[in-house]
């Protein structure tokens, strides 16, 4: 299947975002796991696919919003933003209010593990976008006059 150009500049930074909050996590988790246990190690991994999810979710419905007209791309884009904070926001309500689970994790790794997987995310979506290439940008080489003798 070709790829169109929104296809090619979203796919690389996302995927690039994606790999170093993955690797971000792994790293929070396993020292979660050295220094706070089963426990630390849980709570992390737990706080990092929360945020993880909130930026994959928010790319897959952009690239989507990319390619509608201004006002239903901004509408769909905004509503998606409403919806992720919302959801989001109702998860951690959820999971700090019931003692059965509020009283399994650590916060001191829950926070740990969502600064580490943000941190990762931005990073990587910093350095990918700053190596993705824009095809529009892009122009063939031609030889300065006289060059070509």
């Amino acid at each position: 299947m070709p790829q169109s150009r929104v296809t090619t500049r979203w796919a690389n930074p996302a995927r690039g975002a994606l790999v170093v909050g993955i690797g971000a996590t792994l790293l929070c988790a396993t020292t979660g796991l050295m220094l706070g246990g089963l426990r630390g190690s849980a709570s992390s991994l737990l706080a990092s696919i929360l945020v993880l999810a909130f930026f994959v979710s928010g790319q897959i419905v952009e690239s989507r919003a990319l390619r509608m007209t201004d006002a239903t791309g901004l509408t769909l884009t905004l509503a998606s933003y409403a919806a992720r904070v919302g959801l989001f926001g109702l998860a951690l309500w959820l999971a700090a209010s019931t003692p059965a689970i509020a009283g399994r994790w650590s916060n001191t790794w829950v926070v740990a593990g969502a600064l580490t997987a943000l941190i990762g995310w931005l990073t990587g979506l910093v350095v990918a976008d700053s190596r993705a290439r824009v095809p529009i940008y892009d122009r063939g080489y031609r030889a300065p006059e006289g060059w070509d003798r």
